[in-house]
């Protein structure tokens, strides 16, 4: 499960990455690495200043992540990989949508 995780956390997700776990184990590692993808790049840029207060929803199928207006808008790099994310999370089961309060 932790090689799936590794392989998983970062750019593209490879239709292979899953194939060794056991069924039992399939949903729980597609849900981790979506929420262990969302927190890279969360702390990608290893920024001092404190990540505000954040909301994420979790479904079966759904992620949702609301954030502070104002602080992601202050990150235009952030916004397009959370928006770009959403691109890429069907591949582990789940639609993420990134949105702002």
């Amino acid at each position: 499960m932790l090689a799936a995780l590794i392989r998983t956390h970062r750019r593209g997700i490879p239709k292979s990455a899953f194939e060794a776990l056991p069924e039992r184990l399939l949903l729980p590692a597609k849900r981790t690495a979506a929420i262990l993808r969302l927190a890279v790049l969360l702390h990608r840029a290893h920024d001092l200043e404190p990540i505000p207060t954040l909301e994420l929803a979790a479904s079966d199928v759904e992620l949702r992540l609301l954030l502070d207006k104002e602080w992601i808008d202050a990150r235009p790099l952030l916004r397009a990989d959370l928006i770009g994310e959403a691109d890429d999370m069907p591949g582990l089961g789940v639609t993420f949508r990134p949105f702002v309060a």
